[in-house]
């Protein structure tokens, strides 16, 4: 046994399926698998996971990269995915469901994927704006504390958007702009639902786009002890 110092180096992760550009048949797109490649991250750090968002919309954890995973199973319900362009989209993230980031650059690990189903269409460029929590429902007053706002920007120039958050509460509604690099504390939230609305833009202009907007509702219920 020796000891030395500790060094949280951001680490190599992958999506190795679906591949760069693949047409996946429509009739079996539900079933295709998502591999992914983690180098033992998770593994080696209890409480870190990785965060797919297929999309923009659908969102779903993984703690373990060898767990069968299909595109399917993205999905809340059993709708077919639709023909056209499809992106994946993969951050490690930290307990609380914020990006990871390393560095003194803040660098967040992820990774994308772009593919299709049935016939080839343009793929949607960059920016990429991808939210990451919170998201389903918060129980008990230390659930609603720890809440963060996060999401990630990804694309070259990532830095120079900006991002208007619009949250709609029961006690009223709140908009900010923010840098594209969070994340944020989610202060004095109360009972009821909270939707966010969240749009990517610079100092002059709105981004246009699938990934440039996203819309998601949340419930807070602090007289039920968390699960």
């Amino acid at each position: 046994m020796r000891l030395e110092p500790y060094v949280s180096s951001a680490p190599v992760m992958s999506i190795v399926e679906p591949r760069e550009d693949e047409t996946v048949p429509i009739e079996g797109a539900i079933a295709r698998r998502i591999v992914l490649d983690d180098a033992g991250y998770l593994e080696e750090n209890p409480g870190s996971r990785l965060t797919l968002v297929f999309d923009g919309d659908a969102v779903r954890d993984v703690t373990d990269v060898r767990a069968p995973l299909a595109l399917g199973g993205l999905l809340a319900d059993a709708r077919e995915i639709s023909s056209g362009s499809h992106a994946l989209v993969a951050v490690l993230v930290g307990p609380r469901g914020d990006a990871l980031r390393f560095g003194p650059n803040r660098r967040v690990v992820a990774s994308v994927r772009r593919f299709f189903v049935g016939s080839p269409s343009p793929h949607t460029p960059p920016p990429m704006l991808v939210f990451l929590t919170p998201r389903g429902t918060l129980n008990g007053p230390a659930g609603a504390k720890s809440a963060l706002l996060d999401f990630v920007v990804l694309g070259e120039s990532a830095g120079v958007f900006r991002v208007n958050a619009r949250i709609a509460g029961p006690s009223g509604t709140s908009t900010a702009v923010l840098p594209a690099s969070g994340p944020y504390a989610l202060r004095g939230l109360g009972n009821g639902d909270y939707r966010f609305d969240l749009e990517l833009g610079t100092d002059r202009r709105r981004i246009e786009g699938p990934w440039a907007h996203a819309t998601r509702t949340i419930t807070v219920n602090l007289d039920v002890a968390p699960r």
